[in-house]
């Protein structure tokens, strides 16, 4: 049987792992908005030279099985929250999708418009994350006392 420490462990561990892909995202954001267009690099060349970027593996597997078989145990605000998260995510993974299909299809491209659209597709994935790092972290926080019992 699953128990709330198995899904906060979950959570925990997706936050680590987004954390890490927000962090690189960040940095390549960073270079970007520091002088991208003036070395007059390919988007390419541009993701290779900065390390690339990364697609965040979150799990949300536990929190949906415990909900799935055990939803009539937990308080309508913890499976708003859960709920929430799973939506979240997948608007992430959607976000990043779209972002990944663009470097792909301008890889060799350089104009200022493509950078800029290239620019926006990443500032919307890095708000995804740090949307979802919100509510992993409101739910840590608003039911510290249920994740840390254990069910029988």
């Amino acid at each position: 049987m699953i128990v709330p420490s198995a899904f906060k462990s979950e959570i925990i561990s997706s936050q680590r792992e987004i954390d890490t892909v927000l962090e690189r995202h960040l940095e390549l954001y960073e270079k970007l908005e520091n002088g991208f267009l003036e070395n007059e690099q390919t988007i390419g060349e541009f993701v290779s030279n900065s390390g690339g970027f990364q697609v965040a593996s979150v799990k949300n597997i536990s929190l949906r099985f415990f909900v799935a078989n055990k939803a009539e145990l937990l308080e309508f605000e913890l499976i708003s929250q859960l709920l929430d998260i799973e939506l979240k995510t997948t608007l992430l993974a959607t976000k990043m999708e779209r972002f990944a299909d663009f470097a792909y299809e301008n890889v060799n491209e350089n104009d200022e418009k493509v950078m800029l659209k290239f620019a926006y597709l990443l500032v919307d994935v890095i708000d995804g994350e740090q949307t979802l790092l919100e509510s992993y972290s409101d739910l840590l926080d608003e039911n510290k006392k249920y994740l840390n019992s254990r069910m029988k």
